[in-house]
């Protein structure tokens, strides 16, 4: 519902629950969630609300004094006028309506401004979600990479070993792991332990580097230590 805050339907409002409170403003009763969302005056007038003779006549409660400069000097309106020129022509500049651009117009701007704001914004968040959706699927990835090498040492399988290989290649190199280095070196410790069972140590030997420069913490010293004096 749209109404001026003036409007006796607010009072009306509130009479209508059993445990009203009375005043024409939220909350209208103890159960009541309703609020407020304020619009500009030119909305208002636009979406019927009110019309321009009781937006006029609504201002003209208030009591107006003369505009004047730092020397107590009446401000011309001529000067105004420019003055209100400049504000049109510099709101304008920075994407605002044009100049002397009717209720309508103005309105139209802003409604236009704010459904590309929505769709900016909506862009931005489906974008964050394709990119949380890629990074969790790498992490899912690097977990049925290791229980796939835990379950089954053999790569004899060459559909097995290639789905291996290539799923380690993109969890080795991955800019998602780039402020995750210990998953890194998960990814580099389960292509060792690929190389191992493909009887490969030398890129054994250079995957477990990768992983220990990742994590020193890594239990892998004593196996580096072995293929070194292997080879």
């Amino acid at each position: 519902m749209i109404a001026a805050k003036w409007d006796s339907i607010w009072k009306k409002l509130s009479s209508t629950f059993y445990d009203g409170l009375g005043h024409p403003y939220p909350p209208y009763a103890r159960s009541s969630c309703a609020y407020w969302s304020q619009i500009d005056q030119d909305e208002a007038v636009v979406a019927g609300a009110i019309s321009e003779s009781e937006f006029s006549a609504y201002l003209a409660q208030f009591p107006r004094e003369p505009l004047k400069d730092s020397e107590d000097n009446l401000i011309s309106r001529e000067t105004l006028a420019s003055i209100h020129r400049g504000l049109e022509e510099g709101i304008y500049r920075h994407g605002g309506p044009r100049p002397s651009a009717t209720r309508a117009e103005r309105v139209a701007h802003q409604r236009q401004r704010r459904a590309e704001s929505f769709a900016r914004a909506q862009a931005e968040y489906d974008e964050r979600n394709r990119d949380r959706d890629e990074q969790n699927s790498v992490f899912r990835l690097l977990g049925q990479v290791e229980a796939s090498l835990r379950n089954s040492q053999s790569v004899q399988d060459q559909r097995r070993w290639e789905w291996l290989s290539n799923a380690l290649n993109t969890l080795t190199t991955t800019p998602d792991f780039e402020q995750y280095p210990n998953w890194r070196a998960r990814a580099w410790l389960a292509f060792a332990d690929l190389h191992s069972a493909a009887s490969d140590p030398a890129n054994e030997l250079l995957s477990l580097e990768h992983a220990l420069k990742l994590n020193d913490k890594l239990p892998v010293k004593r196996r580096i230590k072995k293929l070194r004096e292997a080879t």
